[in-house]
């Protein structure tokens, strides 16, 4: 009789283990929603990823800058400081606006020519509005760290 209800256990608990591994294990969110795991996912996607964040005046100041949609197209260019003739102008470039970092936003303003008549100003040739966000994207774009 004994051996009987000891077969009897050892089959029972085979048979348990057996059912109870043979279940898929759940998932970390399977408490969760079904609405919600597609917000659970994104916002783990966001904090993992780089994602740019979308600058509003950036945008303006480059689509200015490019001369795209309704805005003129002008050629931008800064003095030669690290040559011997500051009267030449040169095309802007990471390379060349280096000299131009830590300046003051007043400073830098002076700094800006038009490549085709060197003699004037470029942002002269744009409203106030406007020229705050070309120098606001240059300032980002070259990373010149300009105070005010």
């Amino acid at each position: 009789m004994q051996r009987v209800t000891t077969t009897i256990a050892l089959l029972f608990a085979v048979i348990f283990t057996e059912v109870v591994l043979a279940r898929p294990t759940p998932s970390p969110g399977h408490h969760t929603p079904p609405d919600m795991t597609g917000w659970r996912e994104i916002n783990e996607k966001a904090q993992n990823a780089k994602v740019k964040k979308y600058d509003e005046n950036y945008e303006k100041g480059k689509a200015i800058y490019q001369g795209s949609g309704e805005h003129v197209k002008y050629q931008y260019c800064v003095p030669d400081i690290k040559g011997d003739d500051p009267a030449i102008k040169i095309p802007m470039k990471r390379r060349t606006m280096k000299a131009f970092r830590k300046m003051t936003v007043v400073e830098f303003v002076k700094q800006l020519y038009d490549c085709e008549k060197p003699e004037n100003w470029v942002l002269n040739y744009l409203n106030k509005e406007e020229a705050g966000y070309v120098v606001y994207y240059l300032n980002a774009k070259y990373k010149l760290k300009l105070k005010q």
